[in-house]
C-alpha cells in the first residue's frame, strides 16, 4: 500500500512540475535574462537592439506527412 503512496505522490508531483513549475522556471529565466541586458544597456550605454547576422540564415522545409488526405 505504501508503494501505491509514493507512486501516486511522485505522478502528482511529476504533473504539477509539469502545469506549474516549468513554466515558473522558464518566467524566472527570460526575465533574469531580460534584467541582464536592461543592466547592462544602463551601465555600458550599448545597444538593445541585437546586432545583423554577418550571413543569411537558411531556409526551413517543415514535412507533414498526412494519413487518407
Amino acid at each position: 500500500m505504501i508503494i501505491l503512496k509514493i507512486i501516486f505522490w511522485l505522478l502528482a508531483a511529476f504533473i504539477f512540475y509539469v502545469y506549474v513549475g516549468y513554466p515558473l522556471i522558464l518566467f524566472v529565466l527570460s526575465s533574469l535574462v531580460q534584467t541582464k541586458r536592461d543592466l547592462m544597456y544602463v551601465f555600458q550605454r550599448g545597444e538593445r537592439r541585437r546586432r545583423e547576422l554577418e550571413f543569411e540564415l537558411p531556409n526551413v522545409t517543415l514535412g507533414l506527412s498526412a494519413y487518407n488526405e
